[in-house]
């Protein structure tokens, strides 16, 4: 409500030739406040009064949301052992490139995270992971069952969310903003007029907020502190060995958050469809059984009638699917002969 520059001049210079009782209700409230000394002053002390205390809870918990969460990340152990299958899956997908397989002591982007569920089966069957991400989950659940936790996964989604949502760069400035306030209002606190105006409660409250803000920016130092150790973990995770450019934190968040959803995901569908073919498996024993009593080749011609051609031609694609797969075994065998050829006498001298 405060006037412009250009509004208070000419209301000073309306006071030095008229009354405050030519004013109408608004424009006599405004005079009122612009013929007090100091004015602008006493009023960011009344303002800043009545709500410093909410600005600084508002930004203590803000500082609270980033610290924890990067502290949950951390500590993490489900998040590092599916960097570590997904290193595992990648390099096997990539073996025959050596440029692409990541060697030991590098990490997996933080970004392939998200790019799994985009990786589809090329078969379509009901045994089949219908993706990359719900194969890494299979193996999670099978290799490291830490990693498979939904609870885990959804608390972790829950924090990065709330921690993306903060944000860093308005904090810092409201922080700044609010220190430099303190500064004017300690100013205005020890003029006399002031000091000899209002209570002891707000005589106090220059030394108070300046306590309170000293606690804020050690709790925002705490902050700054996890935030660079777990931007030094996962910013070659996030860019790449050699990919450079500035992390942000609310990338980091964003890309875990994401992730933690598609992967509890996953898990559920993956538990769904194992109980599905759990079922099934349980109604296809209990036919067997019940047609066997009708004669062997009876339940064995009604089972080969009951199926899909898909099904049928199941049996010559796998034998086709095999032979491929020993061809392929027989070249991996000859290139291992010679490189062992090549390289046994510079091992064993």
């Amino acid at each position: 409500i405060w006037p412009n520059a250009d509004e208070e001049s000419a209301l000073h210079a309306f006071l030095t030739r008229g009354s405050l009782a030519d004013l109408g209700g608004a424009e006599f409230f405004i005079a009122t406040l612009v013929s007090l000394p100091r004015a602008a002053s006493r009023l960011l002390l009344a303002t800043t009064y009545a709500t410093a205390e909410e600005k600084l809870g508002a930004m203590r918990a803000s500082l609270a949301t980033v610290r924890v969460a990067c502290e949950e990340v951390m500590k993490s152990e489900a998040l590092k052992d599916i960097l570590e299958l997904v290193v595992e899956v990648s390099n096997v997908l990539n073996c025959t490139a050596p440029r692409r397989v990541v060697q030991p002591g590098e990490s997996v982007r933080l970004a392939t995270l998200t790019k799994l569920a985009l990786v589809k089966a090329t078969v379509r069957t009901p045994d089949v992971a219908p993706t990359l991400l719900h194969f890494v989950a299979t193996l999670a659940t099978t290799h490291k069952p830490r990693a498979a936790e939904q609870g885990a996964w959804a608390e972790l989604q829950a924090l990065c969310g709330d921690a993306a949502a903060v944000d860093v760069k308005g904090l810092r400035s409201d922080q700044l903003s609010l220190k430099a306030t303190a500064e004017q209002v300690s100013v205005e606190l020890e003029q006399p007029d002031t000091k000899s105006a209002v209570s002891d409660q707000v005589r106090g409250f220059g030394l108070e907020l300046k306590a309170k803000l000293a606690a804020l920016e050690a709790e925002a130092a705490r902050c700054e502190e996890v935030k660079r150790r777990t931007l030094t973990t996962y910013a070659e995770a996030l860019n790449g060995a050699a990919g450079g450019g500035a992390v942000d934190m609310t990338e980091l968040f964003t890309t875990l958050g994401a992730f933690s959803k598609e992967f509890v995901a996953a898990l559920a569908e993956n538990e769904a469809r194992a109980k599905a073919a759990e079922a099934v498996a349980k109604g296809g024993a209990f036919d067997g059984r019940r047609g066997s009593g009708g004669g062997g080749g009876g339940g064995a011609q009604q089972g080969k009638s009951a199926v899909s051609d898909q099904v049928r031609g199941f049996g010559l694609e796998l034998k086709a699917k095999l032979a491929a797969l020993e061809a392929e075994a027989a070249r991996c065998e000859e290139v291992k002969r010679r490189t062992l050829t090549t390289y046994a006498e510079a091992l064993n001298g």
